[in-house]
C-alpha cells in the first residue's frame, strides 16, 4: 500500500473510554501497513488515569511538528485544542470521534480501520476550515493573542456586561446583556447556535456575531464579511468579564478593554476519507427539520 503519508502522529483525549487503546490498535495497524507512527502525550489527562510506562509518548508539538498527517482521537473539543497548536495549520488532520456530537469528527470508532485504508489509498476528501485570530488590550498593554477555530467569547459571568461593536473602526452598536459571541462558520453550531445564531455551511466565508442573552430585542445576531475587523470595547465596569477562546482558554477582561478579531492567515485542514454531506450531519446531530409526531 503506497500513500503520501509517511508517518502520522496520534493525539488522543485520555479522558475519552479506550481511547489509549484505540490509539495503540491504529498504530499496529499502521505499523503493519509500513506506516511510521508517533503517538502523542495524552490530551486533557483525567487525574485518576494512569498512563503506562510501556508506552513512550512524544511532546504534542513534537508530534505535530514531525507528521505528515495528524489522527486525533477524541471529540470536537480535542480537535480545538491541537488546532491552536502551533504548526497543526501544516498538517492534514483525520478525526476519530469518541465523544458525544462530533461535528468536527469524521469518523466513528467503528469506521477507523477501513477509514485508514481509504486515505492510505488516496480515497478522501479535504475541508479547508477558517480560523480566527484575536488580541485583546488593556489601554496599552497586550493581555493576550491566539486563535480559535470556533469562536471566541467575551461575556461576565456574574452581571450584565456592555460591549460597543466596531467593524473595521466603524461603530455599528451597543451591545447590553451577558455577552457577545464572535464565531466563524465552523463554531455556527457550537455556542452561537445554542444563543439562537445561524446555521452557516463551512464553505462560506463570514465572521459571525452572536449576542448572548441581549437585553433588547432589537439587538440580532449578525454576519460580516471574512475580509472585516471585528472590534469589542467593554463600556460597563466588568468585575467578573472574561475573554474565552474555543471554550478552552480564559483571559480576564476590565472596563476599557479592546478585543480585536480577524480572519487568520492560517486554517485547519480536516480529511474526510467519507463524503458526509453537511445538511445529512445536521438532520443526523441535530435532527434538523424533523416534524414532531404524535
Amino acid at each position: 500500500m503506497t500513500s503520501e503519508f509517511k508517518r502520522i502522529g496520534i493525539i488522543f483525549n485520555a479522558a475519552k473510554p479506550d481511547a489509549l487503546q484505540t490509539a495503540e490498535k491504529a498504530a499496529a495497524w499502521l505499523n503493519f501497513h509500513g506506516v511510521e507512527t508517533v503517538i502523542g502525550e495524552a490530551v486533557t489527562p483525567a487525574s485518576k488515569i494512569v498512563m503506562p510506562v510501556t508506552t513512550q509518548f512524544a511532546p504534542i508539538p513534537e508530534v505535530v511538528a514531525q507528521s505528515d498527517l495528524l489522527l486525533v482521537l477524541g471529540g470536537d473539543g480535542t480537535i480545538l485544542g491541537v488546532s491552536r497548536i502551533p504548526g497543526a495549520e501544516d498538517v492534514p488532520i483525520l478525526a476519530v470521534n469518541l465523544g458525544n456530537v462530533g461535528f468536527l469528527t469524521g469518523v466513528t470508532r467503528e469506521e477507523l480501520e477501513p477509514a485508514l485504508e481509504r486515505v492510505m489509498s488516496g480515497a478522501f476528501e479535504t475541508s479547508q476550515r477558517m480560523m480566527l485570530e484575536y488580541t485583546v488590550h488593556d489601554e496599552e498593554t497586550l493581555v493576550a493573542h491566539g486563535f480559535a477555530l470556533n469562536d471566541i467569547v467575551a461575556k461576565e459571568n456574574d452581571h450584565l456586561i456592555s460591549l460597543d461593536l466596531y467593524i473595521d473602526d466603524d461603530f455599528a452598536i451597543s451591545v447590553r446583556g451577558d455577552g457577545m459571541i464572535v464565531s466563524t462558520p465552523t463554531g455556527s453550531t457550537a455556542y452561537s447556535l445554542a444563543m439562537n445564531g445561524p446555521i452557516v455551511h463551512p464553505r462560506c466565508e463570514t465572521i459571525m456575531l452572536t449576542p448572548i442573552a441581549p437585553f433588547s430585542m432589537a439587538t440580532r445576531p449578525l454576519l460580516v464579511p471574512a475580509q472585516c475587523e471585528v472590534k469589542l470595547v467593554v463600556a460597563s465596569e466588568s468585575p467578573s468579564g472574561v475573554l474565552r477562546s474555543d471554550g478552552q482558554e480564559q483571559y480576564p477582561l476590565t472596563q476599557g478593554c479592546e478585543i480585536r478579531t480577524w480572519r487568520a492567515s492560517k486554517t485547519i485542514k480536516l480529511v474526510r476519507p467519507y463524503h458526509r454531506n453537511f445538511f445529512g450531519v445536521l438532520r443526523a446531530k441535530l435532527h434538523l427539520g424533523s416534524i414532531p409526531t404524535g
